[in-house]
């Protein structure tokens, strides 16, 4: 199995992170996941335990999909989806923790990937360095990035209670 993870402060509240990243995740992901081509929630209802997703990821050339669902969502301070592939294919999960950081959130973003092939038992040092150098990139840039754009000009939710870069419903 290879992991990898990587931590970000951003400057705004615990509570406003949370819902761009989190309650939002499929409206914005892609933001700071370039590979990923195509997102979908595939459950009804609220974000939660049990939401399902269905994602496509274009790396070296190749399109990977996934179907995930949460098993793990602690509102305001973790998030954890889990592939539903078959497991002697692959094992798959990426958790969020969000904890306070000085008047910011620091964002952990947290990834095991395990492919069961001859291929990636082969290539796991090269895997594990592309999976920890991505990681670096997508959280400590482009996550930290696309929160900030959409929230720092923003009010916080206490100072108004709306939240102006959610789709109206």
């Amino acid at each position: 199995m290879v992991v990898a993870s990587h931590a970000v402060t951003i400057a705004r509240p615990i509570p406003d992170v949370f819902r761009f990243v989190g309650e939002q995740f499929f409206e914005h992901a892609t933001q700071w996941s370039p590979q990923t081509i195509q997102l979908k929630k595939t459950a009804p209802g609220p974000m939660g335990v049990g939401t399902t997703g269905y994602e496509v990821q274009m790396l070296d050339g190749k399109q990977f999909e996934r179907h995930f669902a949460i098993r793990e969502w602690k509102q305001f301070n973790r998030i954890r989806l889990v592939s539903m592939e078959d497991m002697d294919k692959e094992r798959y999960q990426c958790t969020y923790t969000f904890e306070p950081s000085g008047s910011g959130t620091r964002v952990t973003v947290e990834i095991e990937l395990d492919r069961n092939t001859p291929k990636f038992k082969f290539l796991r040092p090269v895997a594990e360095r592309e999976l920890r150098k991505e990681t670096e990139m997508r959280v400590g840039t482009m996550l930290k990035r696309a929160v900030e754009r959409a929230l720092i000009a923003l009010p916080t939710q206490k100072d108004s209670g709306v939240f102006p870069y959610m789709a109206a419903m």
